[in-house]
């Protein structure tokens, strides 16, 4: 009986400690690895950070930054950028010229988040 008392009480501490970790926490963009505030700066001018977070996983941290252009970027725990996703205003606006005919193709495939511009 105690075995038991004693592995639920175990479990519920990994159980807490597991969530607590798992939390999405919303930072300031200082709060950013160097490396990127960087990239960000240097691929991205002019574009503002709408929001930034930190993510555990698996005791590692990794960031995720949205632009005000739509773009999320995706960074490890030294600020090396991993994934970047684009929502569908970023492809309206880079698909469509002002005439309403496309000008540029985007390409993105979703298995190994290998990305590119025509």
């Amino acid at each position: 009986m105690k075995s038991i008392k004693f592995f639920m009480a175990a479990l519920l501490c990994l159980m807490v400690s597991t969530a607590c970790l798992a939390d999405d926490h919303i930072i300031s963009s200082s709060q950013l690895p160097k490396a990127a505030k960087l990239y960000i700066q240097k691929n991205y001018k002019g574009k503002s950070i709408v929001y930034a977070e930190v993510d555990y996983e698996y005791g590692h941290k990794k960031y995720e930054v949205k632009l005000s252009n739509g773009v999320e970027l995706k960074f490890d725990s030294r600020g090396n950028c991993y994934k970047i996703d684009y929502d569908d205003d970023y492809y309206r606006a880079r698909t469509t010229s002002p005439r309403g005919k496309a000008h540029v193709r985007i390409h993105y495939d979703d298995d190994d988040d290998d990305f590119y511009d025509d």
